[in-house]
């Protein structure tokens, strides 16, 4: 009635809203589509309103009475906005990803003449009490084994479906045993249907004989390959050494230089390091000495980074002359000094053992193809 003489609806929802949050946004619950979980009432409600402006008739909940009013409008974006989240939403469908399943498990129940007993599987779940619910089942002894369901020629009992349900893990969704056990039956039923049919298939499918005959030899192959090949290159530690002593100049390190720059706060810094340095090389400074004598006095006047830099990884560096001690000034306030120079060797077999072992793997089936023609 007060809506209706023209009071504010913000004002009349500060006043009696019980929501202390939507209180204080004067009624607000912001942008709103039929996606949202809000009560299908109110979403009908809302989406029947034609106007900016309008409200609805006050509607009963269990919490009270709502009067929902009608503040913005948009419409729908373009299919391109959409069609990410639709996707999305087709990929997350449960009842999508089943349908393929649903129809094979159908196709091949009619195939088959699969045919049920429901008066022997109410029996079995009888027999089965509710330690099966906690995965403690035991499979007792019974009368008789009497058939569950039966298709094409195959016939699966009692003891069957027992062996099969004794191994299952507990399900934690599933709290009802009737529920549970019919569930795993079907499941069990729908694992035998899918061996009959793929003990059956390749007689049926002359291209699908072909790809698991294929399947079959290649998994041979690898299996061959691996035991040949892949694991003896990475288990054979006698003949990988070996291998790694006659190929060793394969697996050489490049000549290196290990650079040092000082970079400096200011002219009258460098001045003072360029010094150090000349000496270091005769009263044997090391850098951290360098360090400490100029930032003696305060501790940001200079800072020293260290790299490794191999032939060819930088072409001003291989421009410079490595000699051990030799130093540059470049722009900036910044020292670089030739630290040390470490000459072209043979690399440890610790620091290129995956590079020895992918060079042997080619070695090995390289002479393992030659062993095959041989034979």
């Amino acid at each position: 009635m007060r809506l209706q003489n023209g009071e504010s609806f913000s004002d009349l929802s500060d006043i009696y809203n019980i929501n202390q949050q939507l209180k204080g946004s004067h009624g607000d619950i912001g942008w709103i589509d039929n996606a949202m979980k809000y009560h299908a009432k109110m979403k009908n409600a809302i989406f029947t309103l034609s106007n900016v402006g309008d409200y609805s008739q006050p509607l009963l909940f269990d919490y009270g009475y709502a009067i929902c009013k009608l503040t913005n409008r948009d419409s729908l974006a373009s299919f391109e906005v959409y069609s990410k989240i639709i996707t999305k939403a087709i990929k997350n469908d449960e009842s999508r990803k089943n349908i393929t399943k649903d129809v094979f498990y159908s196709k091949i129940k009619k195939q088959t003449k699969y045919k049920e007993n429901s008066k022997n599987i109410s029996e079995f779940i009888s027999i089965v009490d509710n330690s099966i619910l906690l995965a403690k089942w035991s499979i007792p002894k019974f009368k008789e084994d009497k058939v569950l369901f039966t298709f094409d020629d195959s016939v699966y009992t009692f003891s069957d479906f027992a062996n099969y349900l004794v191994l299952q893990k507990k399900d934690q969704k599933i709290s009802d045993k009737e529920i549970l056990i019919r569930t795993r039956l079907q499941d069990y039923a729908e694992k035998m249907l899918e061996l009959y049919a793929i003990r059956i298939l390749p007689k049926q499918d002359k291209e699908f004989a072909m790809i698991m005959q294929e399947y079959h030899d290649g998994m041979i192959i690898y299996e061959l390959l691996n035991n040949e090949i892949y694991q003896k290159a990475s288990f054979d530690t006698i003949g990988l050494k070996n291998y790694y002593t006659d190929h060793i100049n394969d697996f050489m390190q490049k000549e290196a230089v290990i650079v040092t720059y000082y970079y400096c706060k200011n002219q009258k810094i460098v001045n003072k390091t360029i010094k150090l340095i000349q000496k270091q090389q005769i009263d044997y400074y090391s850098d951290q000495y360098i360090l400490s004598q100029i930032n003696k006095k305060q501790m940001d006047n200079i800072v020293r980074d260290t790299v490794l830099y191999y032939k060819g990884d930088n072409n001003f560096i291989d421009s410079l002359n490595w000699e051990k001690g030799s130093y540059h000034i470049l722009d900036g306030n910044k020292i670089l000094v030739i630290s040390d120079r470490i000459q072209e060797a043979p690399k440890p077999l610790s620091q290129c053992k995956s590079d020895v072992i992918a060079d042997y793997q080619v070695f090995l089936e390289e002479k393992w193809n030659q062993y095959l023609h041989e034979k």
